[in-house]
């Protein structure tokens, strides 16, 4: 609780290390003192945040010490600030395994303890920010998804890639010579989608608010167009949806008011759609978690959280949903192509249920969690569910 009084006196970085870790060991110990069992709040008795100035300060000092592995401790403080949950329950975990030894050491050695828990932070701040801040991968040997880091592009380059993608398709059909004709085929029923595309890429070169509709309707219009004729996993037209894809990811990332707009549009279909559209939307977002690993599976499990906790503001809700929104297309569209196969859902409930167990969610999560369950034995898995949906244009009414 007297983390800032050290911060306030230190004079260098040290100096601050040495002091955070001897008042938080006394206020541990203060803590344990306490007749209620494992420590589930975490310096509640905080005073009032100090000074930006003061804070700022001391957190360039913290970063300028790479060695040091700070990161966790800048994103906990800024936590504490801003009033957000610092998962007290998940800390507790670590806490309470800590001795003086640890708190005095080396700060690299005790801080990489707290990596779950930083990586809960960033997962939660991706989900409110923007998922397409990250692009969504297969491992095809292993089965399952993953999620890496996309790189900055500005909008000329974007309307560049998207006009090479076009130009790139057009000239894979015509070098096609199967007995078939099918390059000829594609060409014939894609070329008002490119004309279209084309057109909006001159008009809206400048506006990434009216470019991102027009990619969507683009990906949607291929989509339906290309299931119904047959063309879905063909590799020119796999190339071409991924790379609107990836134009539509850049938009995103690039403009973040372009990402606002799009949680305000989710909010009023939220409003719109059946209970039952949402479960079954929920029940595809499970299924993908239980096909994913690392990073992706973590955002899933608290984008799944964030949704059915009665503790969830309505901001968070709705960041979630958007997020579930922005993933869930892209991981089917991986699956499929790879052709993968998908968490059954059973798996996709038991996901959940080991979720609910998990860190005392239970009595958060419970009644989504049942209302899950009683769809048992309903629909398909959640990539053909996904698929189906993409295929119509809908996305349960989200989307």
């Amino acid at each position: 609780a007297a983390v800032n009084a050290a911060v306030n006196a230190a004079s260098n970085l040290h100096q601050v290390a040495f002091d955070v870790w001897t008042l938080v060991h006394h206020d541990l110990h203060r803590e344990r003192d306490k007749p209620t069992g494992p420590l589930l709040s975490i310096w509640i008795d905080l005073p009032t945040a100090p000074d930006q100035a003061i804070w700022d300060q001391t957190r360039q000092k913290l970063e300028a010490d790479s060695a040091g592995h700070w990161r966790f401790w800048i994103h906990w403080y800024d936590r504490v600030r801003a009033g957000r949950d610092t998962h007290p329950y998940e800390m507790a975990k670590v806490l309470n395994k800590l001795s003086q030894k640890d708190w005095l050491g080396d700060p690299a050695i005790l801080n990489a303890k707290f990596d779950p828990i930083l990586a809960l932070y960033e997962a939660e701040d991706v989900i409110g920010k923007t998922p397409f801040g990250m692009r969504i991968r297969m491992r095809t040997q292993k089965g399952v998804l993953y999620s890496e880091p996309t790189q900055a592009a500005d909008l000329d380059d974007v309307i560049d890639h998207i006009r090479q993608a076009l130009k790139d398709f057009l000239s894979r059909c015509r070098r096609d010579k199967s007995a078939n004709q099918l390059g000829a085929q594609m060409k014939s029923v894609l070329s008002p989608l490119i004309a279209d595309l084309r057109r909006d890429l001159r008009r809206h070169k400048s506006d990434p608010f009216q470019l991102f509709d027009a990619l969507r309707y683009a990906q949607n219009e291929l989509q339906r167009t290309c299931s119904k004729e047959g063309f879905l996993r063909e590799t020119a037209v796999e190339r071409l949806a991924d790379q609107l894809q990836t134009a539509r990811e850049d938009i995103a990332t690039n403009s973040p008011a372009v990402v606002e707009q799009e949680k305000k549009r989710l909010a009023v279909r939220l409003e719109l759609v059946s209970r039952d559209q949402k479960l079954f939307a929920l029940r595809s977002l499970a299924g993908m978690g239980a096909n994913s690993e690392g990073m992706l599976r973590l955002l899933t499990e608290r984008a799944l959280l964030m949704i059915m906790s009665d503790d969830g503001t309505d901001e968070d809700k709705r960041n979630a949903w958007y997020f579930m929104t922005a993933v869930l297309p892209r991981a089917a569209l991986q699956m499929h192509k790879a052709e993968a196969k998908a968490a059954s859902p059973e798996e996709a409930k038991d996901l959940l249920k080991r979720l609910a167990e998990h860190g005392g969610n239970m009595s958060k999560i419970d009644k989504g969690v049942d209302a899950i369950q009683e769809m048992s034995g309903e629909g398909a898995d959640w990539m053909a569910e996904v698929m189906s949906q993409l295929a119509s244009g809908n996305l349960w009414g989200l989307g």
